[in-house]
């Protein structure tokens, strides 16, 4: 009415903003082959050796979800933040083929001196001790600390191994000498105990992003981490499954392994409808 004071919210609500519960990701993956839009990925590797040739890798300057889907990165815009953010935690996930025992090729009777059954819980276990993780916004270094430091605080663990029946290339458990009778090897494993409370807090204080500011995160490998994984040039492409009819043949799957990045915390967007008159 026409004199009448319009009634205004409480001072603390009084905001153009609000706050919502949000993670960030982008993900690194090494993998013999890559499908529709992820073979334009930035970053994305075909071999080991590829991805220890470069001592540092980049997160969240290069790749969106157009890109790498939504299974890797959430972002919409590669070099700016999407929006305002307050981030409270940081992780760091290194994942590797659930089944262990990898192989290189893709298909015929494979000798026992193609099988590796260490290189996938080493890539879990052991590197991510020898790399560091770097996180900036705009041009000002806001953490350094170890990437072990940064548990994720999710992903996957348990497993087991029996080599009840003997490896690929030696006789059968019942003498056959037949190639089916494969090394059970399937684990997995999460840097520190997957609870989201084991991530690295930033402090009492969130790190402020603003929005269109541009932000990167950066894993540097270690000169023996770089060394192991050279060594290891020879990538071991595939892990493989069940044996088919034909005798010595076997079905496999393109092995991936992948360094995950991740923010959480509250990102700033508009209010979605009118809260006050």
């Amino acid at each position: 009415m026409l004199g009448q004071e319009k009634q205004l919210p409480p001072a603390d609500e009084k905001l153009f903003n609000v706050k919502e519960a949000w993670p960030i990701y982008d993900t690194v993956i090494i993998s013999p082959e890559f499908y529709g839009a992820e073979s334009q990925n930035r970053g994305w590797f075909l071999s080991v050796s590829q991805f220890a040739a470069q001592p540092t890798h980049s997160f969240f300057k290069a790749r969106t979800e157009a890109t790498a889907g939504l299974a890797y990165c959430n972002k919409q815009s590669a070099d700016s933040m999407d929006f305002a953010y307050k981030c409270n935690t940081v992780g760091v996930a290194f994942f590797a083929p659930g089944v262990r025992a990898l192989a290189q090729g893709r298909t015929g009777e494979l000798a026992v001196t193609n099988l590796n059954t260490q290189i996938a819980h080493w890539w879990e276990t052991v590197l991510p001790r020898h790399c560091s993780l770097e996180l900036k916004v705009q041009q000002d270094i806001v953490l350094e600390l170890p990437s072990l430091a940064a548990s994720p605080g999710y992903g996957p663990q348990g497993g087991g191994a029996s080599f009840e029946h003997g490896q690929i290339g030696y006789e059968g458990g019942n003498g056959s000498g037949n190639a089916d009778y494969l090394p059970v090897m399937n684990m997995a494993v999460s840097q520190g105990v997957p609870q989201l409370v084991n991530r690295w807090s930033v402090g009492q204080e969130p790190i402020g992003i603003p929005r269109t500011a541009t932000i990167e995160a950066i894993i540097r490998l270690s000169e023996i981490a770089q060394y192991e994984l050279q060594r290891l040039s020879e990538l071991y492409h595939y892990f493989f499954g069940a044996v088919t009819a034909a005798p010595g043949t076997y079905r496999f799957f393109p092995a991936r392994f992948g360094i995950q990045v991740s923010l959480l915390g509250h990102r700033l967007v508009q209010q979605r409808g009118q809260y006050w008159s």
